[in-house]
C-alpha cells in the first residue's frame, strides 16, 4: 500500500515502532493512525506525506479535511512534566513570530508512549543545504531559536546534553535506540578515541547557557520559494539546557541531514562555514574559546553519528548517510 510518499508492507516495523504501539508491522500502525485521525483530529486520513524513525517517530499526514499535520510519538521513558515544558517552550517562541506550527494536540498519553500533534504546512521547494544561501537559512533560523528562548527564563525539566553530560570515565551515553549496540570492538577503536579528545575538552568549556534544540536538521524545517527563511520548524522534544557553543557544534554536525536529499551529511568545509553563518546571524562571534568548544562538541557529535553508523554496518560503509569519513576528515582538521 503506497500513501503519498510512504509505502506501507506487511514488512516489520521498527523496534521503536513496536515499543510504542505493540505492532508488528507497518500495515498495522497505518490502522493504528488512521483511527487516531478520525478520534482525536476529526477526519479520515487522507494520505501520508513521511514516516521517519529516530528517537521518536515523526510522522507527516494529509487529512481528508484539507488539514495537514505532523505527529510525534515518542515513548513515556521521555516524561509527561518534560514533554510539558518542551511545549510551554514552543508556545512562547510562536507567541513572538517564531515558525513554531500550531498545537492540535498538546503532549498526551498515547498507546505505550506520547503523542504531539502540530499544524503542518508543506511551503516551499526541497532546499539544497549544500547552498550557501541555504546553510546560511539553516543557521540564521537556530540563531534566531536560541536568541527568542532566552525569554523564555528558568527551564525546570532541561537537563544538559549528552557532551557535557556523560561521565569522564565513559565515552557514549545510552544510544537512543536501543537496537544499537555500541560494542568495544577494535574497528570502532578509531571512532572511540576521536570521541575521547574531544571529551577531553571540556575542562576547558566556554559560552553562556542557553535553551537548545539538539535535532536541528533540514529534514524539520521549511523554507520560502526562495530559500532564505524558514517558514516552519517542527520536532520540539529535543531540548536542553546548555552552553550555546555546544549547541551549534551539535547542530553543525548534521544541519544538510534530509532523507529527501541525495547528500544528506555535510562536507568538510560545511562545517566550519555552519559556524561562522550562526555568528554572522548572531551579531556576535564567539571567543576563541568558545570556538574551540564548537569545535569539541562537533567532533563528539560527528562521533556519535559514526557510532551509530558502525552499529548498523561495522564492516562496510553505508551507501548513503555515513558520518564515519567525514568525522575522520574532521578530526585531522580540527584536532
Amino acid at each position: 500500500m503506497v500513501m503519498g510518499s510512504v509505502e506501507y508492507t506487511s514488512a516489520e516495523a521498527s523496534s521503536l515502532e513496536v515499543r510504542i504501539f505493540g505492532a508488528g508491522t507497518r500495515l498495522a500502525i497505518l490502522e493504528r493512525l488512521k483511527r487516531y485521525c478520525q478520534e482525536r483530529l476529526g477526519s479520515a486520513l487522507e494520505r501520508q506525506l513521511f514516516h521517519r524513525v529516530g528517537s521518536g517517530l515523526v510522522i507527516g499526514l494529509e487529512l481528508a479535511s484539507g488539514r495537514s499535520v505532523v505527529l510525534k510519538l515518542t515513548e513515556r521513558r521521555r516524561g509527561a512534566a518534560f514533554l510539558a515544558e518542551c511545549e510551554a517552550i514552543r508556545m512562547h517562541m510562536a507567541a513572538r513570530g517564531y515558525p513554531a506550527g500550531e498545537t492540535l494536540i498538546a503532549p498526551e498519553a498515547f498507546e505505550a508512549g506520547f503523542i504531539t500533534a502540530l499544524s503542518f504546512v508543506e511551503a516551499g521547494p526541497i532546499v539544497d543545504p549544500h547552498e550557501a544561501t541555504a546553510r546560511a537559512a539553516i543557521a540564521q533560523a537556530f540563531a534566531r531559536w536560541i536568541d527568542l528562548a532566552a525569554s523564555f527564563g528558568q527551564p525546570q525539566r532541561l537537563g544538559a546534553a549528552w557532551f557535557t553530560r556523560v561521565p569522564n570515565d565513559e565515552t557514549w551515553p545510552r544510544p537512543h535506540d536501543p537496537g544499537l549496540v555500541f560494542s568495544e570492538v577494535a574497528s570502532a577503536r578509531e571512532i572511540d578515541l576521536i570521541a575521547r579528545r574531544a571529551l577531553a575538552r571540556r575542562s576547558l568549556l566556554a559560552g553562556q547557557k542557553v535553551i537548545a534544540h539538539f535535532d536541528w536538521r533540514l529534514e524539520h524545517l521549511r523554507f520560502d520559494t526562495n530559500a532564505r527563511h524558514a517558514t516552519l520548524a517542527f520536532d520540539w522534544d529535543s531540548l536542553h539546557l546548555e552552553l550555546e557553543p555546544v549547541a551549534v557544534g551539535a547542530a553543525a554536525h548534521a544541519f544538510s541531514w534530509d532523507e529527501r536529499g541525495s547528500e544528506p551529511v555535510p562536507r568538510i568545509d560545511e562545517l566550519e562555514a555552519f559556524l561562522d553563518d550562526y555568528q554572522q546571524a548572531r551579531g556576535v562571534c564567539f571567543t576563541a574559546q568558545e570556538r574551540d568548544t564548537a569545535f569539541a562538541s562537533l567532533l563528539y557529535s560527528l562521533s556519535y553519528s559514526a557510532r551509530c553508523n558502525h552499529a548498523v554496518s561495522p564492516e562496510r560503509p553505508l551507501s548513503t548517510g555515513d558520518f564515519r569519513p567525514l568525522l575522520f576528515a574532521a578530526a585531522d582538521r580540527f584536532l
